[in-house]
C-alpha cells in the first residue's frame, strides 16, 4: 500500500512514540540535511514527491532547528540549496511524548552533553584538524571516515535539537529512507544514501538493532 506523507508521518509518530507535530518536524530537518549534503545526486526528484518541499521550508523556516541552511531571499526552498543561514519564521511549539520521566531526563541530558561535544569540535575546528592528520597517514579513506563521523554528528546534534533521542532518530531515518523508496526506486534512493555518509551510518545502526 502505497502511502503519502502525512500518513507516512502519522504512522512514524505512532512507531517512534513522539506526537505528530514533533515527527513532522524531525523528518522536514532529515529531508532538509539531505538537501544540504545530497552532493552529485540529483536532488530535484525527491523535490517532486509531494509534500517534500513543505516540509523542507518548514525546517529551514524552524529556528531551533540548528545546521539547516535557509532559503536565499526570494528563492523557493527547492532551488536554495546551500543557501547560508538567515533569519526564519518563528519556531512552531512541540510537545515530547516520553514512557517516563526518569527517560526524558536521562535522554535530555545525554542530548545536552553530545551537543556541547559536537559545538566545541566544530568551535575549534578539531575535525578539520583530524582529517588533515589522517590524510596524510591513511590517505582518503581517513578523511572520508572522519567526514561521515562529522556528518552524522551533525544529523544527531539536528534530531536531538528536537527533543528525540538517537535511538529514535534511527529508526525515523530508516522511515524516511524507505518511504523514499516507495515513492521513487531502490536503485535511485541507494545513490542519494551513497553520497551522505550521516544516512549511511544511521542505516546501519538501524540494521543492527533488526
Amino acid at each position: 500500500m502505497v502511502i503519502d506523507i502525512d500518513q507516512m508521518i502519522s504512522k512514524a509518530s505512532a512507531k517512534i512514540g513522539t506526537d505528530v507535530q514533533t515527527t513532522r518536524r524531525c523528518i522536514g530537518a532529515i529531508l532538509a540535511f539531505l538537501q544540504q549534503h545530497h552532493g552529485s545526486f540529483d536532488f530535484s526528484v525527491i523535490m517532486k514527491i509531494d509534500g517534500v518541499d513543505k516540509l523542507i521550508k518548514e525546517a529551514q523556516d524552524d529556528d531551533e532547528i540548528p545546521d539547516i541552511p535557509k532559503p536565499a531571499p526570494g528563492i523557493p526552498s527547492s532551488q536554495s540549496e546551500g543557501a547560508s543561514p538567515a533569519a526564519g519564521s518563528p519556531p512552531v511549539a512541540t510537545t515530547t511524548v516520553s514512557t517516563s520521566s526518569k527517560t526524558a531526563t536521562s535522554t535530555s541530558t545525554a542530548s545536552s552533553i553530545f551537543n556541547v561535544i559536537v559545538a566545541i569540535m566544530k568551535m575549534f575546528g578539531l575535525f578539520a584538524i583530524l582529517k588533515q592528520i589522517l590524510s596524510s597517514i591513511f590517505g582518503d579513506s581517513a578523511v572520508k571516515l572522519i567526514e561521515s563521523i562529522e556528518d552524522g554528528a551533525e544529523l544527531t546534534h539536528v534530531l536531538s535539537s528536537l527533543k528525540i533521542s538517537r535511538d529514535q532518530g534511527i529508526r525515523l531515518v530508516r522511515m524516511v529512507v524507505d518511504f523514499l523508496k516507495e515513492k521513487l526506486d531502490s536503485d535511485t534512493i541507494d545513490q542519494l544514501v551513497d553520497q551522505v555518509p550521516a544516512i549511511k551510518i544511521f542505516l546501519g545502526e538501524s540494521k543492527k538493532e533488526e
